[in-house]
């Protein structure tokens, strides 16, 4: 991790924090080699808060009841997600992505909807989905990954 560096002796402490969170989010997004904190955007600021009850609380209420379906039901759902978001909601895309038939992409974002109430409409809603499961992965200290 590149950090920043220190004028003062004082200085250390701050920086070895943020280059902790910087490699808590390398790992949580399967980082390797070297990097630095603008490599990751408004992300560490984020991480510094993500162990607050407010954050927890928010990923719990946006992506929680999806996550604890998958653990218990090993369904795909978080990953599916959250490649969906990333390939900027374009079902064909993210169907060639995730190595899916764009069908059964479409049932799947569907099903996500009936069970969990997740509504990827407008803007704010899928920026609020896309941060919960980016949260929940520094949290959890993992990523999702499509299959």
């Amino acid at each position: 991790v590149l950090s920043e560096a220190c004028a003062a002796l004082v200085d250390y402490p701050i920086a070895w924090e943020r280059c902790r969170r910087m490699i808590r989010i390398g790992r949580s997004f399967g980082r390797t080699g070297v990097f630095a904190g603008q490599d990751f955007g408004p992300l560490p600021i984020l991480v510094a808060a993500a162990d607050a009850p407010d954050v927890r609380g928010f990923v719990d209420e946006s992506v929680g009841a999806l996550i604890a379906h998958d653990r218990e039901h090993g369904t795909p759902y978080l990953e599916t997600l959250f490649a969906y978001l990333r390939e900027g909601c374009r079902s064909q895309a993210c169907a060639d992505a995730i190595g899916l038939h764009v069908t059964t992409l479409r049932y799947r974002l569907s099903r996500m909807e009936d069970l969990f109430g997740i509504r990827l409409d407008t803007p704010e809603q899928r920026f609020a989905v896309e941060l919960a499961i980016r949260l929940s992965g520094i949290i959890d200290s993992r990523t999702p990954t499509a299959r």
